[in-house]
């Protein structure tokens, strides 16, 4: 079986249709409304600010990806708060800029429980029912602008027991 012959012959020799003037007029006039559309549009996403302020940026960005960090942790074999000598400090950012941190000095144990030398840090001390003093930090692996660095620490916490005394220094 297959297609007849005459009707493989009836589609060959159909004549084309011939638009009529009003017709290409019409179709004319489709043509330049979706292209004024388009070149509208086109202007409109041109001339769009997408830029958005630092505020913006940090809670859209900066946040989602401190909080997204791993935390250090460093066992603190003693610290004492220091007052002179802050601009030495290892610096820290935090997510809630009323947060105000105060400046200690640390000494640390490291993996083989053999002290460290001691290490001016700004921390946010935090009072919990624990035994032994310890350091929470975060670090990020690449400078994000010359803000955010690799040399400096977010969200650094001295994690205290709750029967030390902090005494708040007066200058």
């Amino acid at each position: 079986m297959g297609f007849p012959y005459n009707c493989i012959c009836s589609l060959s020799t159909k004549r084309k249709k011939n638009f009529s003037l009003q017709e290409w007029v019409f179709n004319g006039v489709i043509l330049g409304i979706v292209l004024l559309v388009v070149g509208g549009l086109s202007f409109t996403i041109k001339d769009y600010d997408f830029s958005i302020n630092e505020k913006q940026w940090k809670e859209s960005y900066l946040d989602p990806y401190i909080k997204a960090l791993p935390e250090n942790k460093e066992y603190v074999e003693d610290f004492s708060q220091i007052v002179t000598g802050e601009e030495d400090a290892i610096k820290s950012i935090y997510i809630n800029d009323k947060v105000k941190p105060i400046t200690v000095e640390i000494i640390t144990l490291n993996k083989e429980n053999e002290l460290t030398k001691k290490t001016p840090v700004q921390v946010v001390l935090q009072k919990e029912p624990i035994k032994n003093p310890y350091l929470t930090y975060k670090t990020i692996e690449k400078d994000i602008s010359s803000e955010y660095t690799t040399k400096q620490n977010y969200e650094t916490i001295l994690h205290i027991p709750e029967d030390y005394k902090v005494i708040a220094p007066t200058k």
